[in-house]
């Protein structure tokens, strides 16, 4: 099994592609990842070259489970490309994503290629489920310029979990998203895959969606 990695600071910045993550490749169980910064967690950008997002996670690419993402912070920004993820690639279930932000959580933009997009969200991109849950909460969400907060899953019999937002307000603005989906296979829990906002203002304005769906794969 993976070790947990926990870092307590009062400012954390990862940019310019680098990378905190616990992740296990075999048949052990991932660490969990813990971030508690007293003013701000600031994840931006991209390696140079645009291979390589900035990013935050916990993930699988075994058989065994990834363990569970928590940030406790003033304020989390996320932009240019940056991700915060937990997830799973292989045959292992995905990790819970926590942010407790009090002041404002912010996810905006794509890096300079549009290659990447800024992003909180948990993923099963193998058999396995994604987490159970990403949880947000925090006084003001805003999602601008393609950015999205995400719980999916891409193979057939694999599920995502739900998403609960509890904010303050919620602003979506140039194609921000809020997104649950599931590769709805004959064996695939959609009902799992839910989003549950609670909000005294919710926004959406230019193009920007609350999306749950399940999507049939062409082998079924």
């Amino acid at each position: 099994n993976a070790g947990n990695l926990s870092i307590t600071t009062g400012q954390l910045m990862v940019s310019d592609g680098a990378v905190v993550s616990t992740t296990t490749f075999g048949l052990g169980d991932g660490g969990n990842l813990t971030v508690d910064a007293d003013s701000t967690v600031q994840v931006i950008g991209s390696s140079a070259d645009g291979r390589i997002p900035s990013a935050l996670f916990t993930q699988t690419l075994g058989t065994g489970n990834a363990g569970d993402l928590s940030i406790t912070t003033g304020q989390l920004m996320v932009s240019d490309g940056a991700q915060v993820s937990a997830g799973t690639f292989g045959l292992g279930d995905g990790g819970k994503l926590t942010v407790d932000a009090d002041e404002k959580v912010q996810v905006i933009g794509t890096d300079a290629s549009g290659e990447f997009f800024s992003a909180l969200f948990t993923e099963a991109q193998g058999t396995g489920n994604a987490g159970d849950l990403l949880k947000i909460t925090t006084g003001e969400l805003i999602l601008e310029d393609g950015a999205v907060v995400s719980a999916q899953s891409t193979q057939p019999g694999s599920s995502a979990g739900r998403v609960d937002i509890n904010a303050n307000s919620i602003f979506l603005n140039n194609d921000g998203r809020i997104t649950a989906e599931t590769a709805a296979g004959e064996n695939s829990n959609i009902d799992n895959s839910n989003i549950n906002l609670y909000a005294h203002d919710i926004r959406l304005l230019n193009g920007s969606n609350i999306i749950t769906d399940a999507k049939r794969s062409e082998e079924h």
